[in-house]
C-alpha cells in the first residue's frame, strides 16, 4: 500500500483461484499419467517465463512445485 507515494505496511499478493479452472498442475499430470513431450515442453517454457518475470520484479518463488502451479481453462 502507498500513502502519498510512500510504501506503508506489508505488500500483499493474491491468487485469483476462480481463473484456475483446471486446478493444480500436479493433479492434471497425475490424472493424465504424465504429459506428452510437446505439452511438457510448452508447460515448462511457461513456468520458466513466469519465473523470469517475477525475478525481474525482485520476487523469488520459494516453493516451486506442481502443487503450486495453477492451470486455467486453456489446458
Amino acid at each position: 500500500m502507498k500513502l502519498n507515494g510512500v510504501a506503508k505496511g506489508e505488500e500483499k499478493f493474491y491468487i485469483v483461484s476462480e481463473l484456475a479452472d483446471h486446478g493444480e498442475a500436479f493433479d492434471y499430470v497425475s490424472a493424465e499419467d504424465g504429459l506428452a513431450p510437446e505439452y511438457a515442453r510448452q508447460l515448462f517454457g511457461q513456468i520458466v517465463s513466469a519465473m523470469a518475470f517475477i525475478h525481474s520484479k525482485g520476487i523469488a518463488h520459494r516453493d516451486l512445485k506442481l502443487e503450486n502451479i495453477f492451470l486455467d481453462k486453456n489446458v
